[in-house]
C-alpha cells in the first residue's frame, strides 16, 4: 500500500498522488527515531510558557531539537503560580544548547553579523 510521505495517509494501491497534498506516494513511510526520556537533559526551567516557547524557537533556530514538558495543573486553584515548564534537548547537543542559552549569538546572514 503507497503512503503520502508528508500527510502519513495510506492510500489504495493504484493511487500516485495525495490527495490532500498533491505529493507523489511513497511505498512505505521512513521508521521515525523516538527520543526516550533517557536521551534527553533539562536545559531549562520557567514558569511562563510563552518563555519556554521562545527558548525552544531559538534554540531550533540553531538546529538543536527541543521538546517542551508542561507540568501545569489549572484545575488546582491556588495563589501564585506552581507550574513548570521544562525545555529538553537530546544528551548529544545539551551542551551546546547551554552554552547557547548562556551567550546567544545572532544568526549570520550572507556573512554579515550586523556589527562593524
Amino acid at each position: 500500500m503507497p503512503f503520502c510521505p508528508k500527510c502519513s495517509y495510506e492510500y489504495e494501491a493504484g493511487i500516485l498522488k495525495c490527495a490532500d497534498c498533491d505529493t507523489p506516494l511513497v511505498e512505505s513511510l521512513p521508521t521515525e527515531e523516538h527520543l526516550q526520556s533517557r536521551d534527553l537533559e533539562v536545559v531549562y526551567t520557567c514558569s511562563e510558557l510563552i518563555e519556554a516557547e521562545m527558548i525552544k524557537a531559538n534554540l531550533e533556530s540553531v538546529e538543536i531539537e527541543a521538546t517542551l514538558l508542561v507540568q501545569k495543573d489549572q484545575n488546582f486553584p491556588t495563589v501564585g503560580d506552581l507550574s513548570v515548564i521544562k525545555v529538553f534537548v537530546p544528551h548529544k547537543q545539551a551542551e551546546a544548547a547551554r552554552n547557547f542559552l548562556e551567550n546567544p549569538q545572532p544568526l549570520e546572514e550572507n556573512g554579515d553579523t550586523g556589527t562593524e
